[in-house]
């Protein structure tokens, strides 16, 4: 995956302290460099996606929804809020992200969600969508709360052909001018949140437009948005024929996500993974579980004691992964994990594009 423009990540600093959101941006460097720390054994996951609903109006080539065999809904207010109370009570944690098999923009509550989430402490809250149902209510509900620090917006394609062969549905132009809506309200506004990334899937159909699609996004997003050009993958072997095009030739490495990430199913299901949509490896439910009972039980600690000895042939969803690399190795816990070579890390982001971090315990 690679970024265009730059992430104007000291640009989001200057804007954060001008606009008096000191703490927030101190919550966020707290909970990003904890797990990082050596020695420290990380208290909670870094980063939970919460999925308000599996119901989405498209039908992509590169999505597994429909083969889901489970029951479709909403989460309920009271199941978030009890996330979010856990989550903001952690200083491990943070960011929330609204996203998972569904449009997290059907769900009626949503805005009030993310109000919620920051008022609970969580340091960064973002929000992935489709981009159909960001109208201009919504756009002012968004604008007027504040409350979202980032909008994902999954366009995947240049033109109006190729999103109906990727997406199955139209749409296209409305995707477009909700868009453009938006970052003319928030340039009228004078407000830089929440944050725009613009997303491009590299599938087969739309593969060669990538470099069309960035020169006629990047002039109109404004400073500290990006365009995120991503390799297309296969959910870990479980969506046929989307298997990615590169694969890594460096030795696998344990997967970063069973140290500091989590899964939050609209019902309440929770799995280590953003891959396992199947819940193959679900590790309990938060309808009857804590937050930091799953963190801390002994499911997540045997899928990482089978990672570190390198059994991934063991587990369902792993042995059919491959698009492990694509989720760069983070710091371990455990001391007793190998040290990687140094350079080896570098090498591995040289050839497929990727942000990495060295394996320091």
């Amino acid at each position: 995956m690679r970024r265009t423009p730059s992430s104007f990540w000291f640009h989001r600093i200057l804007k954060q302290a001008f606009h008096g959101d000191g703490k927030n941006l101190a919550m966020k460097i707290l909970a990003f460099t904890l797990p990082r720390i050596p020695g420290v054994r990380t208290g909670g996951p870094a980063m939970v996606t919460v999925e308000v609903t599996n119901e989405c109006p498209f039908t992509c080539v590169t999505c597994p929804r429909e083969a889901i065999p489970c029951e479709r809904g909403y989460i309920s207010y009271d199941l978030f809020r009890k996330i979010c109370e856990e989550c903001g009570d952690n200083p491990f944690v943070a960011e929330l992200t609204f996203s998972g098999m569904g449009e997290p923009l059907l769900h009626r509550d949503v805005i009030s969600m993310a109000a919620l989430a920051k008022k609970q402490g969580i340091p960064k809250v973002r929000l992935l969508t489709n981009g159909l149902l960001l109208d201009r209510y919504r756009t002012g509900e968004i604008l007027e709360r504040g409350d979202i620090d980032e909008i994902g917006v999954s366009l995947d394609a240049l033109t109006e052909n190729t999103f109906f062969r990727v997406k199955g549905s139209r749409g296209f132009r409305t995707i477009e001018e909700n868009l453009r809506h938006f970052l003319k309200e928030r340039r009228k506004r004078r407000t830089f949140r929440p944050f725009v990334s613009l997303h491009m899937l590299q599938t087969r159909e739309a593969a060669a437009e990538t470099g069309d699609f960035i020169r006629k996004w990047e002039p109109e997003l404004g400073r500290g948005d990006k365009i995120l050009i991503k390799d297309a993958h296969s959910f870990a072997g479980q969506v046929p024929g989307m298997a990615p095009a590169k694969k890594a030739e460096a030795e696998r490495l344990p997967c970063r996500q069973l140290w500091e990430y989590l899964y939050i199913s609209w019902d309440g299901d929770v799995m280590p993974c953003c891959m396992d949509v199947f819940r193959k490896m679900r590790l309990g439910n938060l309808q009857t579980q804590t937050l930091r009972e799953i963190w801390k039980g002994g499911k997540l600690a045997g899928l990482r004691r089978i990672h570190r000895e390198g059994g991934w042939n063991r587990l369902p969803l792993c042995e059919t992964c491959d698009t492990w690399w694509y989720l760069r190795p983070m710091a371990l816990d455990d001391r007793k994990t190998r040290r990687t070579p140094p350079g080896r890390n570098k090498k591995v982001a040289s050839a497929h594009g990727l942000c990495t971090m060295d394996l320091d315990q």
